[in-house]
């Protein structure tokens, strides 16, 4: 009895240890698969982290350190450049960026009509060429004020306007042709726009325009801007000193395009001297070019988090130093201080018939008018050396004690030195002082003639040496030419480089003296004139020949150098 009893219990056991030996071997099975798989991804994480780590190596604490370093001037520089734009001149930008104000159509068209008139007056004053019925693109606004939304827009536009305008006349163009500004962003005309007559209105129309969304650097809520277009006549010089004022100016600008074309002039007239005398003429004359300039005034919204996550004092920078970047004036080639070649504008090339030479001068001193129309008055004898500043005119003492003394010829002032003694204020030292009598007999008895003084003096500012006697002048200063005149013969005088003269009314300054060949730039303005001529004068007589002055033949009329052809 008791062994069936127990049976059934036994039987149950044992059922029970299989079920956990079945539960634990799937458990055991279900680990090994799991961990097969996650070897498998450990593998591949590692493999690819290999990888990854070959093309791009984690920065040592070195390379740390540097991009920490170029992170924070990146950002001190930013913040620098922020703070510019931010901080410029309220004088020069007064209103610019103002709120808009209640003022009525009546009161704009007052403070647009008032602008109008301080732009005749400055252009006027600068000696620059505009329309009587110029508006400097308000012409709209002539008779009316603009619609109220309009008002705030255009004053902005005004005097954004204003500071353009400033520039260019101060840059001196000898025409202002137009300034267009832009469209304003509004969805109706104007009142006072669409009231204007045919031609009124075209002319309203001509003064605004529509720059480019792809040339505009304006981006919405970055950087709002203002387009203008200037549009002037002038030389190369005139254009570059109005970009480079803009470039060192107080108002955020950016140029955004340049055209230019050359403007059509009239030909100059030849006129045939009296007399058959040769005369001076333009070969080549600079020619004017139009300048259509499109800028964009620039202000930068700022954004409503700091975008820098350190401050400026952490970085330990507050400023960068910033230089504007001018365009440089042009440099003249070897062949002399006149040839000088600007981006658009040549210089004015002059031939000399009589000297069979040609002359040059830059386009802001060449002259406008036909410099055929009369022979000068003046005429040169000879180039020649001319006295130097300091002559000896005597001596004094013994042998042991002599002295010389010298007058200087431009201040009339005598100074007494010594051997090896620097003469004060003269920029020169004695190097050597001597005393002879020319004419000794043969047998060396006895010396007859007057005694000579001759010292020898070092320019301190060229190290030359001069030899100064106090029998004759020496003749090692500056350059001179000696002139006359055809009417008056009798006539002579001495010019240096830079001097004036004036001979029967016509007023001749020297503008270059060259020794070799022989020949003197003059410029002159006759009676009644208002343009300068220029003239190149050689002795008669004198062959001129140079390998630095191209010469323009009479038989095939080219022009020719021994360097080749310009």
């Amino acid at each position: 009895m008791s062994r069936q009893r127990l049976s059934p219990l036994v039987f149950g056991i044992a059922m029970l240890v299989a079920a956990a030996v079945l539960a634990e071997g799937w458990l055991l099975l279900d680990g090994s698969r799991t961990a097969k798989t996650a070897a498998l991804t450990l593998a591949r994480k590692q493999r690819e982290w290999r990888r990854l780590a070959a093309l791009k190596p984690a920065p040592t604490a070195a390379q740390a350190d540097i991009i920490e370093a170029d992170l924070a001037r990146a950002e001190a520089t930013l913040a620098a450049f922020d703070e510019g734009l931010s901080n410029r001149d309220p004088g020069a930008v007064e209103g610019a960026a103002m709120d808009p104000v209640a003022i009525s159509r009546t009161d704009a068209f007052i403070d647009l009509a008032g602008f109008v008139r301080s732009m005749r007056e400055l252009a006027g004053r600068a000696g620059v060429g505009v329309r009587a019925e110029e508006y400097f693109g308000f012409s709209a606004y002539a008779h009316e004020g603009p619609a109220p939304e309009l008002i705030a827009p255009l004053l902005r536009q005004r005097r954004f306007a204003g500071y353009l305008l400033e520039n260019l006349f101060a840059s001196h163009p000898e025409q202002f042709v137009a300034l267009q500004r832009a469209r304003l962003p509004t969805g109706r005309r104007d009142a006072a726009a669409a009231s204007q007559p045919g031609g009124a209105n075209a002319s309203a129309e001509a003064d605004v325009f529509a720059i480019d969304s792809w040339l505009s650097i304006r981006k919405p809520d970055v950087v709002e801007t203002t387009a203008f277009r200037v549009t002037f006549a002038g030389y190369t010089s005139v254009l570059r000193s109005f970009l480079n004022r803009l470039d060192a100016g107080e108002l955020p600008v950016v140029v955004r395009g340049i055209e230019v074309e050359p403007v059509k002039e009239n030909s100059p007239r030849h006129h045939h001297p009296p007399g058959g005398v040769d005369s001076l003429a333009m070969i080549v004359r600079p020619a004017r070019s139009r300048f259509s300039i499109t800028v964009e005034f620039c202000e930068i919204i700022p954004p409503p988090v700091p975008a820098i996550g350190r401050s400026v004092a952490e970085t330990g920078r507050t400023s960068v130093p910033t230089k504007p970047s001018l365009w440089t004036e042009p440099a003249a080639q070897r062949r002399g201080r006149g040839w000088i070649y600007d981006v658009f504008t040549p210089p004015s090339l002059y031939y000399d018939p009589r000297a069979r030479l040609l002359s040059a001068l830059p386009a802001a001193e060449a002259a406008r008018a036909d410099p055929a129309e009369a022979a000068p008055d003046l005429e040169l004898l000879t180039v020649r050396r001319g006295p130097f500043r300091l002559q000896l005119v005597g001596y004094a003492g013994g042998a042991d004690d002599r002295r010389g003394i010298f007058a200087n010829i431009n201040t009339g002032e005598t100074v007494i030195g010594r051997e090896g003694e620097r003469l004060s204020g003269q920029g020169l030292t004695v190097k050597s002082l001597s005393l002879k009598r020319p004419g000794a007999a043969t047998d060396g008895s006895a010396e007859t003639g007057d005694p000579v003084a001759t010292a020898i003096v070092t320019d301190e500012s060229t190290d030359e040496e001069m030899v100064l006697t106090n029998r004759e002048q020496c003749r090692a200063g500056a350059p001179v030419g000696l002139f006359t005149s055809r009417k008056a013969p009798g006539f002579r005088r001495e010019l240096r480089e830079g001097e004036s003269i004036t001979v029967n009314g016509v007023n001749y300054c020297i503008e270059r003296i060259d020794l070799q060949p022989p020949q003197i730039v003059v410029v002159y303005v006759g009676p009644g004139e208002i343009e300068p001529r220029i003239r190149t004068f050689a002795p008669q007589g004198v062959p001129l020949a140079s390998s630095e002055v191209p010469v323009l033949t009479a038989s095939d009329k080219t022009v020719r150098s021994s360097q080749g052809t310009p």
